[in-house]
């Protein structure tokens, strides 16, 4: 009789635990749509409990990880400079 007892890289993974879509929302900032995106590429590992989908707490922390190893995009030059005011003329 065969069980299904998890290996030790799946314990390892779940150690920290795991959130339901909408804890992961707040987690990391980003849509439920963007989570499922994710999901749906692999980039966050999730399982189903029941019929909800859970994400793992370490692959939702080691995505926002990699977002912030990210070089910064740099702002183009002149960009931001204010804009004089022109008076109008009242007709």
């Amino acid at each position: 009789m065969a069980t299904n007892e998890p290996d030790a890289a799946a314990m390892a993974e779940v150690a920290d635990g795991a959130m339901s879509v909408a804890q992961a929302v707040a987690f990391t900032g980003d849509s439920r749509a963007r989570l499922y995106e994710l999901m749906d590429a692999g980039v966050l590992e999730w399982f189903h409990s029941g019929a909800h989908r859970r994400i793992t707490r370490a692959s939702a922390q080691r995505y926002l990880a990699a977002l912030l190893a990210q070089p910064k995009e740099q702002k183009r030059p002149g960009r931001n400079r204010k804009r004089k005011r022109v008076a109008r003329r009242a007709k």
